[in-house]
């Protein structure tokens, strides 16, 4: 295997752990929408595998907070980690799982790209180089969005003892 190959794994290897990550905390939402409703694992799950989007998730999770009367701090904690983890988090993530990823050799050294296709207003058709650094960042930021979550989620399900 050349380096350009292993570099190439490297980073397809970095964007997986962003998406699977990202799935984890979604599924520490699930969690805490279940105990919320008092539902077990199973048919908790067969109402949140329908939710398509963090979005979802994150409505259904404030409206059981407010039905089971959970502290307004603990409304105004979500609120803020929603405007000052989720979203940014959400962003970097969907970046790096909904684009195309590829690589090329550019002035002799290894770029990796995304190809960036959305509509918000116009078309927008791009390929936007990245690094590991990058990667790495989405990564750890992610990483932190779960235990600002976690904290809060066990205060959550404290509060309903």
């Amino acid at each position: 295997m050349d380096k350009s190959e292993l570099s190439v794994d490297v980073y397809i290897e970095r964007i997986g752990r962003i998406t699977t990550t990202w799935a984890g905390f979604e599924h520490q939402i699930d969690l805490t929408i279940w105990a919320l409703a008092g539902l077990s694992k199973r048919k908790g799950a067969c109402i949140t595998t329908q939710i398509g989007s963090v979005h979802g998730r994150l409505r259904a999770l404030k409206a059981l907070m407010i039905e089971q009367n959970t502290p307004q701090l603990f409304r105004d904690e979500l609120n803020k980690l929603d405007a000052k983890f989720i979203q940014p988090s959400l962003k970097d993530r969907n970046q790096f799982a909904h684009s195309s990823a590829w690589a090329g050799i550019v002035d002799g050294r290894f770029v990796p790209s995304l190809r960036i296709i959305r509509v918000d207003p116009a078309l927008t058709y791009e390929d936007k180089a990245f690094t590991l650094a990058e990667l790495e960042a989405a990564l750890d930021k992610i990483g932190l969005l779960i235990l600002k979550f976690g904290e809060l989620r066990h205060k959550i399900i404290d509060a309903l003892k």
